[in-house]
């Protein structure tokens, strides 16, 4: 599966998801997964005095930070959301050269 299907499978799965509603947030979370060399993407939904809902969208087997941040330029296309990282603690963009998520500072 292309980068491009990918990223419109995603989008097929997110786009019902996303309704606009007062006081609700929503975002994309992008975790990678070490042990199984891949991409997984949820979808949140937060809303003040609800139970937060995460719903799983699509997991991508490939750990190469280039197609991630293709399939994520052509999601933030269509739909503009928030993106939270998890797992990716120390990685630089390849395009951008900055972290994608800070690394943990010691606590000493």
């Amino acid at each position: 599966m292309t980068n491009e299907q990918t990223a419109q499978l995603i989008l097929e799965r997110a786009l019902p998801l996303f309704k606009r509603e007062l006081n609700v947030q929503y975002r994309f979370k992008v975790v990678l997964d070490h042990f199984d060399e891949q991409f997984n993407f949820y979808m949140i939904r937060y809303k003040p005095g609800h139970i937060t809902r995460v719903t799983p969208l699509h997991h991508v087997r490939s750990s190469w930070i280039a197609d991630l941040e293709e399939i994520l330029d052509r999601i933030n296309q269509q739909l503009k959301l928030t993106v939270v990282f998890a797992g990716f603690e120390g990685i630089k963009w390849n395009s951008k050269n900055t972290y994608i998520q800070r690394p943990k500072r010691d606590a000493s």
